[in-house]
């Protein structure tokens, strides 16, 4: 049991230190983005692997929790700009979409 709390103590700790390292790494949004997501990755394949012993279930899905919100406000896990003219530019965007995915929709119901 002892070797068992030993290794994931360990774990945490490489994992703790990944995310120490990737606030740091640099000061491009872009770039910590992309540690960030691949971290998160990793412990998701980890925690897929692992689903069947509870401790390490929990002590991944803590790992997860913890890295998605160890982002500060210039650095957060989304790849989307905050910018007010992106967010409009997105929703009209998104708006078209719907309107010609309900279009063609409503042509193919019969009458």
């Amino acid at each position: 049991m002892k070797t068992i709390n030993s290794l994931e103590k360990k774990y945490s700790y490489k994992i703790m230190d990944q995310q120490m390292e990737i606030s740091l790494i640099s000061a491009d949004k872009i770039t910590i983005q992309k540690e960030k997501y691949q971290l998160i990755s990793e412990l998701v394949k980890d925690l897929f692997n692992h689903k069947e012993k509870q401790g390490c279930f929990k002590t991944i899905s803590n790992l997860i929790i913890s890295t998605l919100i160890s982002s500060d406000e210039t650095s957060s896990i989304d790849i989307f700009n905050i910018d007010d003219e992106f967010e409009e530019n997105i929703t009209e965007e998104c708006r078209n979409i719907l309107e010609r995915e309900l279009f063609k929709l409503s042509n193919d119901l019969p009458n």
